[in-house]
């Protein structure tokens, strides 16, 4: 019985040895698993920390680290529409605010040169330049615009003509001494009803592009044509 006894005794340490060994390779090997996916996610989720938001994730382990890889495919791919929209709202802001800076700086100058000959429609424009500037910057600073993408226009019934001349005007004035010639012709008055402002605003960098593009002669033809 003794000899029994300690035969089993004997088996069971054994036994008991080979099932710590197996269970501690079979931990290695299932930790081994579960940790290298989540390694990889930590690897592009820093990547995605620096900004570079065209990063993928695509392992496909458990159903845990599966679905946190989709949640982060879809973080990455809102915020790079976050880091889109920002660049083209700095373009627009960098483009749109330019040309009344300009014609506000280039009027105080010829004011500034010639006090004597400083007239109401000066002033008036630069006024009217400052009165815009602020309405863009208005536009910026409406979080509520920018978070619902949508804009709200400010509609009334104008000369729009009337609008084109003046904003012709005034650049042609802004560049004469560079040697730009700006021409408005139209066949007729048009009345609209619609956000001034607004129009008013691509209109400035219609005739801004122009400007750019003129080439050699700096001739530049604006023509209202209704058909």
């Amino acid at each position: 019985v003794n000899a029994t006894v300690n035969t089993l005794r004997y088996q069971l340490y054994f036994i008991t040895g080979v099932m710590l060994l197996l269970s501690v390779v079979l931990a290695g090997i299932i930790a081994k698993r579960v940790s290298k996916p989540i390694e990889r996610l930590n690897s592009s989720a820093k990547v995605l920390a620096k900004g570079n938001y065209d990063v993928s994730f695509n392992d496909n382990g458990y159903k845990e680290i599966s679905e946190l890889s989709d949640t982060l495919n879809v973080a990455a791919s809102e915020l790079n529409k976050v880091e889109a929209l920002r660049r083209e709202l700095m373009a627009n802001i960098s483009h749109d605010l330019r040309t009344p800076l300009s014609l506000i700086y280039g009027y105080a100058e010829v004011m500034h040169d010639f006090p004597n000959e400083i007239t109401p429609e000066q002033t008036q424009t630069i006024m009217d330049e400052t009165q815009r500037l602020s309405s863009l910057v208005n536009d910026v600073l409406d979080i509520s615009k920018l978070e619902s993408g949508i804009e709200k226009l400010d509609t009334t019934l104008f000369n729009f003509t009337e609008s084109i001349k003046v904003t012709t005007e005034r650049i042609a004035e802004l560049l004469k001494n560079d040697g730009y010639k700006v021409n408005f012709s139209f066949d007729k008055e048009v009345m609209l009803n619609a956000d001034e402002i607004k129009l008013t605003q691509v209109f400035y960098n219609l005739l801004i592009n122009a400007v750019n593009y003129s080439g050699k002669d700096k001739a530049i033809s604006v023509r209202q044509v209704v058909t």
